[in-house]
């Protein structure tokens, strides 16, 4: 073998292992066994060889979940071995940070002092969650984040803070607000402000101050807002015509009138609201066959609607199930149907994603309509779940549709 080939394959093995190290850091946890004396098992199964026990009390590291409620662990110097997820208590779990400019708090409350921002892809250890709230750990204090912002394999396992003995200040956390007990506190008299989309993936410009709320259309990084007043965590805004909401943690308010130059700016690599066609009875049928499997845990390479699938597995054996034959993988999956645009969507489509990876598709979905979709989620939630299109994430790493039925 050449110098130049030896050379050429350390370089891929750094990089590879470099790849996984990051990644395996990313999603481990800190743990005790709770309860009593637990089997540590070569594999993934009540069945599997006991290698040793552990005693309650015992420390252990969680690497990642696997199938049948087990968990891979490092225990006592033996690794990649499993204990069952019943027997493990998670008490810090490694987070990233999926947006930009992200505020780090005194508090769990938007009052909270702005201690510092995070940027995209950085790592915190958190140690425990309030309502909407991460507890991270941020030069040496005791810090939030917004748990919009953060994503892990364990984050949902994270105890509950006890905020008694360590914040003061209200601990409002979360966006939703009753619109009848709540009211705008308008901009003193004799004030002009504006507010700017720190967001990199824009921000939802909703009718009320809640999630649940209408979406009027997306606005951009980087555009102004005219400030009108705020509510319980929320900008009252008007732009281009339009007067409604979005949650403050996504932008910046600023004195003076809005710039002149931007302010009617048209809307870029932003969704435009969809419109559904009627929905074909087969299209209807299938949707409704793919809410019974809402919570089926993720598997890597699955395709067992009940025990575990991955995205692209759930896509596949969905479709299966009514004589329609997929490709196995997403970034095979969209040369099935007819390519579509995000403005085009009909229920049942494919939507597809670049999520990471080595492929521009890495992710896909079923379209279930009201820019919402159904697919085997990683990351925090693990499992078969309905999300929005306009989620900042989904808005960034949206590739396209695929017509599957016609």
């Amino acid at each position: 073998m050449s110098i130049y080939k030896l050379l050429r394959f350390a370089s891929v093995l750094i990089f590879t292992i470099l790849l996984f190290g990051a990644q395996t850091v990313f999603a481990r946890a800190t743990a005790v066994i709770d309860g009593t004396t637990v089997n540590v098992r070569q594999e993934a199964s009540t069945s599997a060889e006991i290698l040793k026990t552990a005693a309650p009390g015992t420390e252990l590291e969680v690497t990642q979940t696997a199938s049948g409620g087990f968990y891979q662990v490092n225990i006592n110097g033996t690794t990649s071995v499993f204990v069952h997820s019943d027997f493990i208590n998670i008490r810090t779990a490694q987070g990233r940070v999926n947006n930009s400019a992200v505020n780090i708090r005194s508090n769990p409350s938007i009052e909270g002092q702005i201690l510092g921002r995070a940027s995209y892809g950085d790592t915190f250890t958190v140690t425990g969650r309030t309502g909407e709230w991460f507890e991270v750990s941020h030069d040496s204090v005791t810090a939030f984040i917004h748990s919009d912002f953060l994503s892990g394999a364990f984050l949902d396992n994270v105890p509950a803070v006890n905020l008694s003995s360590q914040v003061t200040v209200p601990t409002q956390t979360a966006p939703v607000v009753q619109q009848t007990s709540v009211s705008i506190q308008p901009v003193s008299q004799g004030q002009t402000q504006h507010v700017i989309v720190t967001s990199s993936t824009g921000v939802n410009f909703r009718a009320n101050s809640s999630t649940d709320s209408e979406i009027i259309l997306a606005i951009a990084s980087g555009r102004p807002a005219q400030f009108l007043g705020e509510r319980d965590g929320w900008y009252n805004v008007r732009y281009n015509g339009h007067e409604g909401f979005i949650f403050s943690e996504f932008a910046e308010r600023r004195s003076g009138e809005v710039p002149a130059q931007q302010a009617q700016q048209p809307i870029s690599n932003q969704p435009t609201i969809i419109t559904v066609a009627a929905p074909s009875q087969m299209a209807q049928e299938i949707i409704d066959f793919s809410k019974q499997f809402l919570g089926t845990p993720y598997r890597f390479g699955g395709t067992d609607l009940l025990n575990g699938v991955d995205c692209s597995g759930f896509t596949f054996s969905v479709f299966r199930h009514f004589g329609i034959n997929l490709h196995r993988v997403s970034r095979d999956q969209i040369s099935n149907g007819t390519r579509v645009e995000r403005n085009e969507l009909r229920i049942g489509d494919l939507v597809f994603f670049n999520v990471g990876g080595n492929t521009p598709i890495s992710h896909v979905g079923i379209y279930t309509g009201g820019g919402r979709f159904i697919h085997s989620a990683t990351g925090a939630q693990q499992r078969v779940i309905i999300s929005s299109l306009y989620e900042p994430y989904y808005i960034r790493t949206f590739v396209g549709g695929s017509r599957i039925l016609h």
